[in-house]
Formats: C-alpha cells, structure tokens, sequence
C-alpha cells in the first residue's frame, strides 16, 4: 500500500468529515506535514472522538490480536520515526515510551493507538478501531 493510500484511508476512518480533505491534503505535504501533526497533538476536534477508547496505564502492550510483526504507519513530530513504516511491537515501544503527540497507525487492520501530546501531566493513551 503507498503512503498515499495510508494516509487517505487513516482521514476516512478517524478525521471528522469536516477535516477530511485538509487532513490528506497537510499529511501528505513536505512542508505542512509537521505544522498538522502539532495541530492534532493534543487529540482536538479533528478526529470522530466517538471512536477512541482511552487506555488504562499499562494496557497498553497487551494487545493480543495484533501481531508484533504487523506492520504500522507512524504519523509523529517526531522526525526521525514519521512517515515510517515498521512492526507494531517496534512502533508501540517508540509510542509509549516519551514520544507523545504520536499515533500509530496499523493500516491492515484499520486501528491505531495514539499518545497524546500535553504541556503537562502524564499524556493519555488512546485505542481506535475504524472498522
């Protein structure tokens, strides 16, 4: 799947319609890609809320129907891990440990976990399933 088709379908399953076009149009762009992700970092109106499930603290790595080996989309601030495409087990380590406003994102299943990013205070983990 291309990274076109990732990010179109990630903003089908989780932006608002409202946000949709702009959503695909931010992430795919060199030079708003990074403005965008700080935009959604602290989980705003962007997204279909009525999807997500908040993460009680240490659930987070006990997800038994993905397989390590499944591959993610990571969408993050963070340069050196967004726009990559590596295994759940590699990408949930990266989120969970200090690289808030990140959300994995597991294109095959259409489900992703996403940190969020806070000024302060321990940052909520998130669950959403697309399907």
């Amino acid at each position: 799947m291309t990274e076109s088709a990732i990010i179109q379908k990630f903003a089908s399953s989780f932006m608002k319609p409202s946000s949709r076009e702009r959503a695909v149009y931010e992430l795919k762009s060199s030079k708003k890609r990074m403005k965008f992700v700080s935009k959604i970092g602290a989980l705003p109106e962007f997204f279909q809320l009525n999807k997500f499930i908040k993460m009680k603290k240490g659930k987070l790595i006990s997800f038994d129907k993905i397989s390590r080996e499944t591959l993610c989309y990571i969408i993050s601030g963070f340069g050196e891990y967004d726009r990559l495409i590596i295994p759940f087990e590699k990408a949930v380590r990266h989120c969970h440990f200090g690289a808030s406003g990140t959300i994995v994102y597991d294109f095959y299943e259409n489900r992703l976990i996403y940190h969020e990013e806070l000024s302060f205070g321990s940052p909520t983990v998130y669950f959403a399933n697309g399907c």
